[in-house]
């Protein structure tokens, strides 16, 4: 996040678009399920999504792994694997990590239409803002506009 930070210019927004964990699974699923079923209007094509995940362990990581079932449009049908390591930040270290890396935070919402935050729903999304630098005494800004 401080590398992001760095980056922004003053006033400019970090958002970061995380699962919830308080709603996820720590111990893990092992049995494969079917997690989403999408057409995609622009190529033509179906896919279903499965996953299995490892437990989370103790700092707060946990590994996914699954496939994809991708029916094309001649109705033949591919499989793409994935696996990830990820890991799980709650909203009090997202504010935390906000704070450390000189930003401040703004909202924590549910979704993209700007619903707040609740431990029960899937989605955190956090937005953090850089602060706007304002000229001090002694700082060249506030002395041209003494003169």
């Amino acid at each position: 996040m401080e590398a992001a930070a760095s980056a922004l210019k003053p006033g400019g927004l970090f958002v970061a678009d995380m699962l919830n964990p308080l709603q996820c699974t720590p111990y893990g699923v092992q049995t494969p399920a079917p997690l989403a079923s999408r057409f995609d209007a622009a190529t033509g094509r179906s896919y279903m999504k499965f996953a299995v995940a490892s437990a989370m362990n103790v700092e707060q990581r946990q590994i996914i792994k699954g496939w994809y079932d991708i029916v094309e449009v001649d109705h033949s049908m591919k499989r793409m694997h994935f696996e990830m390591k990820f890991r799980f930040i709650f909203p009090n270290e997202f504010a935390l990590m906000a704070e450390l890396a000189g930003l401040e935070i703004k909202q924590l919402h549910a979704d993209y239409r700007g619903n707040q935050y609740h431990s029960n729903l899937r989605k955190l999304i956090g937005v953090a803002q850089k602060p706007f630098v304002h000229a001090g005494a002694g700082s060249r800004v506030a002395d041209e506009a003494m003169v």
